[in-house]
């Protein structure tokens, strides 16, 4: 049931026209027909694989036709959120260009950071099993694998990020400097 809406809630951090109808939308229907898969005869598909497709793309076509069916949230909803959260990526350049703040985020090496840490997490995975399973090979393939994750991880991590603040807490002082002791 959770999976018709799964899609719509990664992709409202990075696509402005994503709006709550939409997400509404996309819950209900991700609900509706996880259950119905799931517990009336007539329409129960038992391969858990197809009932997953089936629930993700039914809600998708729901969820995409509500979002373009209904108008998108205000640009001042849109503009205070950006101002908030600053989000990357080129779903979020029109508010770019009307806040004239560039993000906080950056997509690009974030999405670099995922890869080498998937490299990392499940070249370790592997070669534990490997190894385990007396496979030497591909444990030895897996651990060099997870080196090269890990190496990779550490020289993005190297990479000057700006510090993202939490939402709603900018205002807030730090309470170890001298002016709040």
């Amino acid at each position: 049931m959770g999976t018709g809406p799964g899609l719509v809630l990664i992709l409202r951090w990075f696509w402005w026209r994503i709006n709550a109808a939409a997400e509404l939308a996309a819950m209900l229907t991700g609900f509706i027909i996880g259950l119905t898969t799931s517990v009336i005869p007539v329409l129960t598909i038992s391969d858990f694989g197809l009932r997953l497709l089936v629930t993700s793309v039914l809600t998708a076509i729901v969820w995409i036709s509500v979002m373009l069916l209904t108008p998108p949230e205000s640009d001042e909803t849109l503009d205070a959120f950006y101002r908030r959260v600053r989000p990357g990526g080129p779903g979020w350049s029109r508010q770019r260009a009307r806040t004239g703040l560039l993000p906080d985020q950056n997509l690009g090496r974030d999405i670099l950071r995922v890869l080498a840490a998937v490299l990392l997490m499940f070249g370790t995975m592997f070669a534990v099993g490997g190894f385990l399973l007396l496979q030497p090979v591909t444990g030895w393939v897996s651990l060099i694998l997870a080196v090269l994750g890990w190496m990779w991880l550490r020289q993005l991590d190297r990479q000057k990020v700006q510090p993202m603040p939490r939402p709603g807490l900018e205002e807030c002082e730090d309470p170890s400097s001298p002016e709040n002791a």
